[in-house]
């Protein structure tokens, strides 16, 4: 697929919609959904404001309401499954964002919320942290109200305090919840309360997700939080001498 890069644009395009028009009758692996989200990606920087931009934007259009209606017939292979649930697709919905596109098939995210409405309360997050939350970025406000009731519907006192925390900075960085003293309070405690002598990839999430918050508000708390438990990784990983987090 990378070979795409090398074509004129306008041959670009002829093979991404060429390829679009399998997606919804053929099932595709987890690689070929993370491959086709970097070439998207790479299309749109190479593309960017050029004469096809606007064309590209359709095509990523047709892109993002195929893979949502896809999703909702349940008809997925396990690769897709873990493709669509398990961040193979939510940088195409980003780039949705980018590009102004606005989701709004009201039915089809009826029937995927109502499918996930029969999932476990840990699986719920885990659709909403890469599908339904990049989806919403890209979506009307109907849709996006939608998609906010099922989220607030979560029971997150089922939940480990690691993913309720991820979670409650991601919602707070695509601003489905406004933040409070409280929540910064409660991201605080959690971080001094980490044990320094373990750890778990869900401390990067964290940070990563503080240092996201920190360049949307732009408030020195988050940048603090952030050094704070980038602090606490690093020395875990220098004492071990794995690699450290930037």
């Amino acid at each position: 697929m990378i070979s795409l890069l090398d074509k004129n644009d306008n041959s670009i395009l002829l093979s991404i919609e060429l390829c679009i028009t399998k997606i919804n009758n053929n099932s595709f692996s987890y690689e070929f959904y993370k491959e086709f989200s970097n070439i998207l990606t790479k299309i749109h920087n190479k593309l960017y404001k050029g004469e096809y931009f606007n064309r590209f934007s359709e095509t990523l259009k047709k892109v993002i309401f195929d893979i949502v209606h896809k999703i909702s017939t349940g008809n997925l292979s396990y690769q897709e499954q873990l493709s669509f649930t398990r961040f193979g697709v939510d940088r195409i919905f980003l780039l949705g964002s980018i590009h102004k596109i606005e989701y709004n098939d009201k039915n089809t995210v009826e029937q995927i919320i109502n499918m996930f409405s029969k999932s476990s309360e840990y699986d719920k997050v885990g659709y909403c942290h890469s599908l339904l939350i990049p989806l919403y970025q890209t979506s009307t406000p109907e849709i996006k109200n939608i998609i906010s009731k099922f989220i607030k519907s979560i029971n997150f006192n089922m939940l480990d305090e690691s993913i309720k925390i991820v979670f409650k900075i991601q919602k707070i960085n695509t601003k489905i919840e406004k933040y409070s003293d409280v929540d910064l309070a409660y991201f605080k405690e959690y971080i001094d309360n980490l044990d320094p002598k373990t750890y778990s990839t869900m401390y990067d999430s964290v940070y990563l997700g503080l240092k996201n918050a920190h360049k949307i508000f732009r408030r020195k708390i988050f940048r603090e939080l952030a050094e704070e438990i980038k602090k606490l990784i690093n020395n875990f990983m220098l004492k071990r001498g794995l690699e450290l987090i930037e």
